[in-house]
């Protein structure tokens, strides 16, 4: 009995460890397909990000998929995805329009959440550290 608790914690140290690993290779694309977009905000890049959040389904926590779903929909990807032009135009109500790198900067707290909600699955004993998104390239 004695040499059994060493194993099993040291078993599943290495199971937590493992699935943590597994866990950041996956949010790797979902992460770069956000970056992209916040980046350079096009119908492209709002694809690869619409197909990237779907593919997370399968595996990403209710948190991560929460919040990816409410940055998407305040977004309105469909319209951004399927707008003929790059920066299009979005209509909020009758008389109020933003483009999309508007409303991209309004947004861009909820894209915070996408990010704080995929630490908090990947490392949930972490003390709470708020930070922002900086990008590489102006909007």
């Amino acid at each position: 009995m004695s040499a059994t608790l060493p194993y099993y914690f040291t078993k599943r140290r290495e199971h937590q460890d493992n699935l943590k690993k597994t866990k950041l290779e996956r949010y790797d694309e979902l992460l770069k397909k956000l970056t992209a977009f916040l980046e350079n905000p096009t119908n492209f890049t709002g694809y690869d990000l619409v197909v990237a959040y779907n593919r997370a389904t399968s595996y990403a926590a209710t948190d991560v998929l929460m919040e990816c779903d409410k940055f998407l929909k305040g977004m309105d990807a469909e319209q951004i995805i399927k707008a003929p032009v790059p920066n299009p135009v979005l209509v909020n109500a009758p008389g109020q329009r933003e483009t999309v790198k508007e409303r991209l900067e309004r947004m861009r707290p909820d894209a915070v959440q996408i990010l704080k909600a995929i630490r908090k699955d990947i490392n949930p004993h972490e003390r709470y550290y708020d930070f922002s998104i900086y990008l590489g390239r102006q909007i």
